[in-house]
This record gives structure tokens, sequence and C-alpha cells, in this order.
């Protein structure tokens, strides 16, 4: 798994080398963030966008592997880089944005979808036909659950699951 200091120490150099920029914004893993794999924040300060932090999903970066994770940062950093340029074509899907992620031979938003992100899940599996149940939450201890067959459901515990 990568820690935060190496994506910064290849975000340091992907901006250097590509745009001449340095990193002036933190990367923080945020455990919080369930279908996004990777987030730019900005904020507008006087007119001008201004970028705030680079969040990565911390089940993505803990679960996935590292080439897939770097092309997820280096696409963040492309949107970092934009907006520290004053571009106004940084957002996903707009032609120009996607046309440099094809010369930087980076994931764009419409492959990145294709990989899953892991998540904790509570999981439960039927007493008789074994079927199993993923929650995000634990069911509440006051009811009784069934299966569709009939069956009662046994608490396995929580598992990190491909969502």
């Amino acid at each position: 798994m990568l820690n935060v200091y190496q994506m910064e120490i290849v975000a340091k150099e992907f901006l250097k080398k590509e745009y001449d920029l340095e990193l002036i914004v933190p990367i923080v893993l945020n455990g919080r963030l369930k279908s996004t794999k990777g987030c730019f924040r900005h904020k507008e300060v006087n007119g001008k966008q201004t970028p705030v932090k680079i969040e990565m999903n911390k089940l993505f970066v803990e679960y996935n592997r590292q080439e897939i994770v770097l092309s997820v940062l280096k696409h963040e950093l492309v949107h970092y880089a934009f907006c520290m340029m004053g571009k106004v074509h940084c957002s996903d899907g707009h032609p120009i944005f996607e046309q440099e992620l094809k010369r930087l031979d980076i994931i764009s938003q419409n492959t990145i979808n294709n990989f899953k992100i892991a998540s904790k899940m509570q999981i439960y599996q039927c007493s008789d036909c074994s079927h199993e149940y993923k929650r995000y939450k634990r069911l509440s201890k006051r009811g009784i659950y069934s299966c569709k067959c009939g069956g009662n459901l046994l608490d396995k515990g929580q598992r990190i699951v491909n969502a």
C-alpha cells in the first residue's frame, strides 16, 4: 500500500516534469469517500479558483494495485495543474482535459469506473441455503431477520469486499 508521503513524492515529480509546477496542497486519505476514488478540491477566492487539497479514497489506496492508484492520483494532479494554470477546461469529460489525459496515458473518468472500490461490509449468511448478504451497516439486534428461503441470517462479521 502506498502511503501519503510516497504519493506526495510521485506527485511532486510528476508536476515538475509535466507542468513545471510545485505541489502546494496536501494529499490526504479520506475514509469517508464511498464511490469516488480520488478528488481534487478547490474553492473560489476573489473570482479565482484556488486549490485546497487532493483526497484519495483510503480503501481504494489500501486494497488496489499501485499502478491503478498512481494513475488516479495523476488524474487528480492534472485537475490541479489546470487549476494552477488558470485553465477553465479542467472538468472530466471536457475534450481538452480528456486529450491531456490521453497524452499522459492516464486513466479517465470513463475507464476509472471499471475498477472496484474495496469497502468494509457486514456479512450475513443464511443458515439453510448459505446465501450471503452484504450490508454497509449491521442489522438491528432487536429484529429477527430471515432469508428469502426462510432460513435465519447468521452474522459472519465484517469483511473487506469489492463493492
